[in-house]
């Protein structure tokens, strides 16, 4: 019978294992008139994505949408797109059937909307 000379060789694969953060999840229920938002560290693009199933939701952004988010967003679509979107420079505007969402850049940075920053093709912000 063979034995293990290292019997703890192994337990940095198991504490490394233990370590590792949970994964990002996000629930949508509800309707075009009223939706219920729960994120747990999704990024913002995400949860848009995932209120995309019931919302007819567009967005664009300048930026990527990385910012993790964790709670509960509740009410009309453009209750939760508002708190979701609070610390990003944003444009919403309502298409017929659709929500369309320019997103500049995150609130408060020292780069400010640039000439030219904004993908190509996309929807230009107000004046």
């Amino acid at each position: 019978m063979r034995r293990c000379r290292h019997p703890f060789a192994l337990w940095p694969i198991f504490i490394c294992g233990l370590a590792v953060p949970g994964h990002a999840e996000v629930h949508v229920e509800g309707s075009p008139a009223a939706v219920r938002v729960t994120a747990k560290q999704a990024s913002v693009a995400d949860v848009l994505a995932a209120i995309a199933t019931i919302v007819r939701v567009k967005y664009r952004s300048a930026i990527p949408l990385e910012t993790r988010v964790t709670g509960t967003y509740s009410g009309s679509p453009s209750t939760v797109l508002n708190s979701l979107l609070e610390n990003y420079d944003y444009v919403i505007e309502r298409q017929q059937q659709a929500i369309e969402i320019s997103v500049f850049h995150v609130h408060g940075s020292a780069s400010g909307l640039q000439t030219g920053a904004f993908p190509r093709g996309s929807v230009s912000p107000a004046r």
